[in-house]
């Protein structure tokens, strides 16, 4: 069974690919491994939780984690107690994942969104040696400090909206901290990080979320607050993203109106999903796409010049475009969500394709790559310097080619002595293009001479 239309697939494939696709992960899909007929993890800790307090009625669903613990609370139960069970519950399943989990933890996701307690991605992204995820959480109650670094492919960052198990106090539980971590959230007391709020509000972002519940009364509010209103005022340029919504959902009378709300305001597009189908299928398109990739990267000349590009990834979607016209023009370019393989340690390739492969680095500067305090790609300016020292001292030709991809004023380090090639001009991208053919010739006339 085909869950998408191939259009669908490959939209996501190519989001994922470019590093631009966030996956959000909902309680829905954490199912026991070891009895997967028994419900999902939270409906499983609810009904646990439900068998400790007295007079319940018999009739009454038992498998609403935030009802529960609020009765539970309400008939005199202790908040201390109830993060311990909670949390103990979670904690019984360290070392277990599921195949779809495994699945997701090998695909190229940079930024994991979780609203969900259980350990399933954590454990298996640890079985995924060449991924050196970050894991951050949101706790309603108090600020914390995050010194978060922007992710990417090989150091991906998982952040948990709903707090940790690692601090039960964090955890979202209750009705009433449901209540009390929505106004929070809208009313930034505490703030996301603001890389996180970078992520999400981005408008070239699009999401694939898993299970997330979009039947609850407080979905529309929440993803509006993540979100952002400009990205509803820009609804009509923004990219597709696919929901995967269990039956259930699609049984409940409000869900016409629910798709309805977010195909209008959010380019959300709803699929039915099916655990083990969905996984595979994605993972057999998106190893398609990197597969025609590399073979289009093999069909340029072996003697054409590569070009390696260096970018913060906001920019992904613009150095896209010029990376397509460069291979038009029979110039390769070495791009990391492109070029790293599965197994390739992050420092270790980069280095070397800049110290030794690329003959020529292309800096991409624009507003967001000039006021950023972090980025790695300092770091890749660095390496790229490092080479040039080596240079032979009568050697002139180029191989730091800083350009302008949007209007700002460019990095100083990179001014000295160097001439800018403004892209944002209408010649700009033909005059790069030029410039590196007639280098490139005059590096092949003088090696043959």
């Amino acid at each position: 069974m085909e869950l998408l239309a191939e259009q669908d697939w490959k939209k996501i494939a190519a989001a994922l690919s470019a590093g631009r696709c966030i996956l959000v992960l909902g309680p829905d899909i954490a199912i026991d491994p070891d009895n997967p007929s028994g419900g999902t993890l939270s409906g499983q800790l609810s009904a646990s939780i439900a068998a400790g307090i007295n007079a319940m009625p018999e009739s009454m669903d038992k498998t609403e984690l935030h009802f529960i613990a609020q009765r539970y609370l309400d008939h005199g139960g202790q908040r201390w107690k109830l993060e311990e069970q909670a949390a103990g519950f979670y904690q019984g399943l360290n070392g277990k994942t599921t195949e779809l989990h495994r699945v997701l933890a090998a695909l190229p996701f940079r930024f994991y969104l979780s609203v969900t307690h259980d350990p399933y991605l954590h454990n298996a992204l640890v079985q995924e040696p060449q991924r050196q995820p970050t894991y951050h959480y949101y706790d309603f109650k108090r600020s914390i400090d995050a010194d978060l670094r922007e992710p990417d492919a090989s150091c991906p960052l998982v952040y948990q909206l709903y707090g940790s198990v690692e601090n039960p106090q964090s955890m979202v539980l209750s009705e009433n901290d449901l209540l009390e971590f929505l106004e929070n959230i809208v009313t930034s007391t505490p703030p996301l990080p603001p890389l996180i709020e970078s992520l999400l509000k981005n408008e070239q972002s699009t999401f694939l979320f898993l299970g997330f519940g979009f039947s609850q009364w407080y979905v529309r509010l929440l993803l509006h607050t993540l979100l952002g209103s400009e990205r509803v005022l820009h609804r009509t340029n923004l990219r597709p993203s696919l929901v995967f919504e269990g039956g259930e959902f699609y049984n409940h009378p409000d869900s016409r109106s629910t798709t309805a709300y977010f195909e209008n305001q959010q380019a959300f597009l709803f699929r039915e999903y099916h655990s083990g189908q969905f996984a595979q299928q994605l993972a057999e398109k998106c190893e398609q796409m990197r597969k025609s990739q590399v073979k289009h990267q093999a069909a340029l000349p072996d003697d054409s010049p590569l070009v390696f590009l260096s970018y913060r990834s906001t920019d992904r979607d613009s150095v896209e475009q010029v990376r397509d016209r460069l291979e038009r023009e029979q110039i390769r370019t070495w791009q990391d969500r492109q070029n790293l393989r599965g197994g390739d340690r992050w420092e270790q390739a980069i280095r070397k394709v800049i110290g030794e492969q690329a003959d020529y680095f292309v800096v991409m500067q624009t507003p967001s790559l000039v006021e950023a305090e972090e980025s790695v790609v300092f770091d890749e300016i660095r390496e790229a310097q490092k080479r040039d020292k080596r240079r032979n001292l009568d050697d002139h030709s180029s191989f730091i080619i800083p350009v302008i991809l949007k209007p700002c004023p460019g990095l100083q380090t990179l001014k000295a002595d160097i001439n800018m090639v403004d892209l944002t001009e209408e010649q700009g991208l033909a005059r790069l293009i030029n410039d590196i053919k007639a280098d490139w010739r005059e590096r092949r006339d003088g090696r043959s001479s």
